[in-house]
């Protein structure tokens, strides 16, 4: 009989009222036959002004593996990715796996198999579904956003050089128990303290502080397939791309004073 996990998806909701629905059902049909991964929902409602809030509640009286966590007021991505960490990190075990992915339903179920996959056979502590590695591919993405991404992976390769990352912004993410209870070992409560999408590269620089082993996977971004507006504010994130450095050193400047400290 095959070893059988926790495969926690977390799923930060902002009026996702259109896509939430679609994003449940294809996961549970891409895993309902699965032999390794036993999957358990976390949606978390992170203020939204739709009615986003009614629909997980009905999810969660329908379906046993959902749980909702409501964010009453919007607090930003980094805190429900925050809020969603500590949650499972209080009921999953080191053996067990975390997948973190957009709820607008442009990343699809079936390629964090492949994620799923190298995170349980230990190659990786952490898989990114990645835009840049060989097979990826992107449809209806707008050009300010394509442009957006390849700045992102050119500014940050550069600054951080982060071993086998070329995709430091996706969200689409699998993450071991193990390597998230080490991480918040070192960073406690600190674990995400961006509040924007920014949060994501700052996961992988205390990732790499840690020595996780990261990798990526092939993904096929679907943007045609979201309904609603989207909630990313360009300008603000690309001003915030811009102070990241100054932020990731002090992350940088924190790690090497505990380590003196600690010698």
């Amino acid at each position: 009989m095959s070893k059988t996990v926790d495969f926690y998806v977390v799923l930060p909701c902002y009026n996702e009222a259109l896509n939430i629905e679609k994003v449940v059902k294809d996961f549970q049909e891409t895993y309902h036959n699965h032999q390794t991964a036993r999957l358990k929902f976390i949606l978390i409602n992170d203020g939204s002004k739709d009615n986003t809030i009614d629909i997980l509640r009905n999810l969660e009286c329908i379906h046993e593996e959902i749980y909702v966590i409501d964010h009453v007021i919007n607090k930003g991505l980094g805190a429900a990715v925050k809020t969603g960490m500590e949650y499972v990190l209080s009921k999953g075990s080191a053996e067990d796996f975390m997948l973190i992915l957009d709820s607008d339903h442009t990343h699809k179920a079936c390629y964090s198999l492949e994620m799923f996959n190298k995170a349980f056979a230990k190659h990786f502590d952490v898989v990114i579904a990645s835009r840049f590695y060989p097979g990826s591919k992107i449809f209806g993405v707008p050009i300010h956003r394509k442009i957006l991404s390849i700045f992102a992976r050119w500014y940050y390769t550069a600054l951080l050089n982060i071993p086998n990352v070329k995709d430091y912004t996706c969200g689409y993410r699998v993450y071991s128990l193990s390597i998230l209870r080490k991480l918040y070992a070192r960073y406690g409560t600190d674990i995400v303290e961006e509040t924007g999408f920014s949060c994501m590269v700052e996961l992988l620089l205390k990732l790499n502080n840690v020595d996780a082993v990261i990798g990526e996977s092939t993904f096929k971004l679907y943007y045609g397939d979201k309904g609603g507006a989207s909630s990313m504010q360009i300008f603000k994130t690309i001003r915030n791309s811009l102070r990241m450095p100054l932020k990731l050193q002090r992350y940088k400047n924190s790690i090497n004073y505990c380590q003196e400290i600690n010698e």
